[in-house]
């Protein structure tokens, strides 16, 4: 299958994501806790959708409490299974997202020889639906834990039934497949009616499932506005999930695969973890990371159509001068604390919480007539900059609230140009300056 991305296109996307992933700090991964749930869909006689869900958290086990998440909460993933198949042998995808910061459910329902696959493509809705319920539940461990933004997944017929549940739902934020089957009714008809952001895997040596047949079709009817094909080179249908014994009775004729099981695994999550990130958490550097790994074509090729990009670079690296302040992206902009700040306007100033601490803007405590840059200043985050165990106003290196250094405390002055003087006078003027660049 043809690529489209051109040479020229590779190298520019290798430059800037090295750039921004080199200061990419690396994420701590969560516990993995478990819990097996049941929710009842009202609006279809009470039907039982039981699910096994895998969360971030304080520490790995069954009912173990839900991590704090970061700004934003943990993304959804409802996942389905394929034809006869366990969701205990998907244990590969919730190890590998939950780490991230995902909240991974897969729904136990139509395991049986006459599953109806749209009664299990509405389970995948449904289960994202009571899982955005409990978010709102003061009495659920899940209360404000999790995000707004939700992906369906499947392997297979779950695959099949995750296009089925996009298609039905506009809820539904993105839609990540692995060696989708087509259903009854049909995936491919369903592919024309989704507009958001899809990817989807095949395997080239999958006699199950082949991708001429299910998969190529579903990507060429998709309407996404933003949609990824990646056939891996030797994989095959069941080496998407863990070794299975239905699943391998399916590939008797089939041969064996060309890669093995973890080397499947490992191209999969390698895509998938920055795509999730991208899309679920307009994680501008993981959509580079993702577009980079895609462009590497290791292992796999790849076809992709993405008008519409889904984690747009922040204001301070997008190349625009936004605040119309004649000043463009950081370094230049003084309302730019970094490359990957938010927006150019300052933080005291823009209508958001960059420091995630819950306060915006003037009721933020690092906020004040001395400084409107930064919310996060060193002497009021509540963090040891320094590392001599006094934080913020208790080290003794902080001069006060607006202090963005606690390693070191120069020589307090009176007034003069070094003083507090000094610093609002260059507040009002950088606010006169920008005015009159305005006017």
């Amino acid at each position: 299958m043809p690529r489209p991305l051109a040479l020229r296109s590779r190298l520019v996307l290798l430059l800037v994501a090295a750039a921004v992933l080199a200061a990419r700090p690396a994420a701590a991964a969560f516990p993995i806790g478990h819990v097996s749930v049941h929710f009842y869909d009202a609006s279809r006689g009470n039907r039982d959708v039981g699910v096994e869900l895998y969360y971030p958290a304080t520490a790995g086990g069954n009912g173990t409490p839900v991590a704090t998440p970061s700004a934003g909460g943990f993304p959804i993933v409802a996942f389905g299974h394929g034809f006869q198949m366990i969701v205990q042998a998907y244990q590969n995808i919730w190890e590998g997202l939950v780490p991230e910061g995902f909240v991974v459910a897969l729904p136990i329902n139509e395991g049986g020889l006459l599953p109806s696959h749209s009664s299990f493509g509405a389970d995948l809705s449904f289960v994202i639906a009571s899982l955005r319920a409990e978010n709102l539940n003061p009495a659920s461990t899940l209360y404000g834990k999790l995000g707004a933004k939700a992906a369906v997944m499947g392997h297979s017929m779950g695959g099949g039934a995750s296009f089925l549940s996009a298609d039905a739902d506009p809820s539904i934020d993105a839609l990540a497949v692995l060696a989708a089957a087509n259903t009854t009714p049909s995936s491919i008809t369903a592919a024309g009616g989704i507009s958001v952001p899809t990817l989807i895997f095949s395997g080239s040596s999958d006699c199950v499932a082949p991708a001429s047949i299910h998969q190529i079709p579903m990507y060429n009817a998709s309407a996404s506005t933003c949609k990824s094909y990646v056939s891996i080179t030797g994989a095959g249908h069941c080496q998407f999930g863990i070794n299975n014994t239905i699943c391998n009775l399916g590939e008797i004729f089939c041969g064996s695969p060309g890669i093995s099981r973890s080397t499947q695994h490992a191209i999969v999550k390698a895509l998938l973890v920055p795509w999730l990130n991208g899309v679920l958490k307009t994680d501008w550097q993981a959509w580079q990371s993702f577009n980079v790994a895609l462009a590497g074509s290791s292992g796999f090729t790849s076809q992709q159509s993405c008008a519409v990009n889904p984690a747009p670079p922040p204001e301070c690296t997008n190349g625009a001068d936004d605040d119309v302040d004649g000043f463009v992206d950081f370094p230049a902009d003084a309302g730019c604390n970094s490359a990957l700040d938010p927006t150019e306007a300052w933080d005291c100033e823009d209508g958001l919480d960059n420091d995630g601490d819950g306060a915006i803007d003037a009721a933020d405590p690092a906020c004040g007539i001395l400084n409107r840059a930064k919310e996060s200043l060193q002497c009021s985050n509540g963090v040891d900059d320094d590392g001599d165990l006094a934080v913020d106003l208790a080290d003794s290196l902080c001069q006060g609230a607006w202090d963005d250094d606690e390693a070191s405390n120069p020589p307090p002055s009176g007034c003069g140009l070094l003083g507090p003087e000094a610093l609002l006078a260059l507040v009002f003027a950088r606010r006169l300056v920008g005015a009159a660049r305005r006017g």
